[in-house]
């Protein structure tokens, strides 16, 4: 049976962590806080170092703020009632536009499905099964290929 919390399975948290550069933003933090990250959270009882709403963060951020970003919401609105006291994002794709912004190298994501953000390459996958009927979470780093069109186009030319 999966954790509620991804952090709960030590494994994930040994694996997230070697994946780890620089300074860390970790959204959706829950009540797992990662050690030296600015752990984020919109629901007050986790306890986040930033208190805020996902859609948030480039308000409260500055650009290229962050070298490496962790992105694991609730994956499903069963999961957000029964776990989040019922805080779920419907926005996963604005809120990764937005981490595109204030992320200098590597995003973390942990989902059902295996992103695929402009940009940045798939450097590692982790497929953690959690057996009988339950969906396996699919955890994926990708790094970041170009900050912005002026290096492209000049890479381009090269």
């Amino acid at each position: 049976m999966p954790e509620p919390y991804t952090f709960d399975m030590p494994k994930v948290l040994e694996w997230t962590t070697k994946q780890l550069v620089g300074r860390v933003l970790n959204v959706f933090c829950g009540k797992n806080k990662i050690k030296g990250a600015v752990n984020c959270d919109i629901d007050p009882d986790m306890h986040p170092d930033v208190l805020c709403d996902a859609m948030q963060l480039s308000e409260i951020f500055s650009p290229m703020e962050f070298d490496t970003a962790i992105l694991d919401p609730p994956y499903s609105m069963h999961q957000a009632v029964g776990n989040y006291n019922g805080h779920h994002c419907h926005q996963i794709t604005a809120v990764r536009d937005q981490l595109v912004d204030l992320v200098k190298k590597r995003l973390i994501w942990f989902g059902w499905s295996i992103p695929a953000t402009p940009g940045f390459k798939k450097t590692e996958i982790l497929l953690v099964g959690h057996g009988g009927s339950h969906n396996a979470t699919i955890c994926t780093v990708e790094d970041r290929q170009m900050h912005s069109l002026v290096e492209y186009t000049s890479k381009e030319h090269e």
